[in-house]
């Protein structure tokens, strides 16, 4: 986000530009896991036999998680660099993205399924259906927003959650509609989570 550049005075480049960055670094950043000491030299970024000790415990290195759905590049680099890809909320078609990021992956010779797929949504769950839409509305004149979301009570939160799990959903980063009141988490715990275990 610009404003996090902004804090701390780094220029906002291009889109293209922070692409470009991010593969660099990532690539900096499997070396400085699995490489004695690492060397790398590029466009934005360079690092001369760079030490980075101790180790970490994960083989080859720690998951790497990208977040995004740009369809050219950025799933082009999960595909290349990421054990999990993240999916933002506020995607238009999550099969269609899917399916682009499994292209991505045959083209660099990487098996899909080799990628944990994580979704970012909305939570919006009430006792019942009036309580849910209630929050709904409140959440939506707290600020407009726009993320993928499931609502409606625990069995319709747990159907909806059900279909995202059939298109390769395993992983889920929910964010609550009413911030999360302790009531709205045990109710999730209560009814929605077991459904899962």
């Amino acid at each position: 986000m610009e404003q996090e550049y902004r804090a701390y005075g780094y220029e906002f480049p291009s889109v293209g530009t922070r692409l470009r960055q991010l593969e660099e670094g990532l690539q900096i950043l499997k070396a400085m896991f699995t490489e004695n000491r690492a060397n790398f030299k590029g466009r934005y970024y360079t690092v001369t036999d760079a030490p980075n000790n101790p180790k970490p415990i994960q083989k080859p290195h720690p998951p790497i998680m990208i977040g995004g759905a740009g369809e050219k590049v950025m799933l082009r680099l999960v595909a290349k660099y990421a054990d999990r890809w993240n999916c933002p909320a506020g995607y238009r078609d999550f099969k269609k993205t899917l399916g682009v990021l499994h292209e991505h992956c045959r083209a660099v010779g990487r098996n899909p399924k080799d990628i944990t797929v994580s979704e970012q949504l909305m939570v919006c769950i009430g006792a019942n259906r009036a309580e849910a839409d209630q929050k709904w509305e409140m959440a939506k004149g707290r600020k407009p927003f726009s993320f993928t979301a499931v609502k409606g009570t625990p069995d319709e939160v747990v159907k909806q959650l059900r279909e995202h799990v059939s298109w390769g959903v395993t992983m889920f980063m929910m964010m609550f509609a009413d911030m999360a009141p302790p009531q709205t988490v045990e109710l999730f715990a209560r009814e929605v989570m077991p459904a899962f275990a």
